[in-house]
C-alpha cells in the first residue's frame, strides 16, 4: 500500500479570491486591449479648433500620447488645471479606461 505524505496531497479547489484576482486581472487585459476608444474620445474632448492642431497617437499605462502642432497652443494644455480639466472629461466620456496622465509633445 502506498503511503500518502503531503508531499502527494495537491489542492484542487482554489480560493475565491485568488478567482476574484484573476478575473479582475482579465477585466483589466479587456479595458487595455482597446485602447483605440481613448484615442477616439479625444478628438471629441478637445472640440474644435483643437482637434485640427492636435493627434492622440496610443494609450498606455493609463497614459494617453498626444501630438500638439502648435507652440503656443501646447503651453496651453500643459497648464495644471487644463489638464485636469480634459482628463477629467476623458474619464467621463471613457469611464471603464483608467485614465492617469496626458502627455503632449510639440511636433
Amino acid at each position: 500500500m502506498k503511503d500518502f505524505s503531503s508531499e502527494d496531497i495537491r489542492v484542487t479547489t482554489r480560493h475565491l479570491g485568488e478567482l476574484a484576482k484573476v478575473y479582475l486581472r482579465s477585466l483589466e487585459m479587456q479595458q487595455t486591449k482597446n485602447p483605440q476608444e481613448v484615442i477616439k474620445a479625444w478628438v471629441d474632448v478637445i472640440g474644435y479648433p483643437g482637434n485640427t492642431m492636435t493627434e492622440s497617437h496610443k494609450f498606455e499605462r493609463g497614459i494617453l500620447f498626444v501630438t500638439v502642432k502648435n507652440s503656443t497652443f501646447l503651453s496651453l494644455l500643459q497648464q495644471p488645471t487644463e489638464k485636469k480639466r480634459l482628463i477629467q472629461l476623458l474619464r467621463a466620456r471613457v469611464p471603464e479606461a483608467d485614465i492617469v496622465n496626458i502627455e503632449f509633445r510639440f511636433g
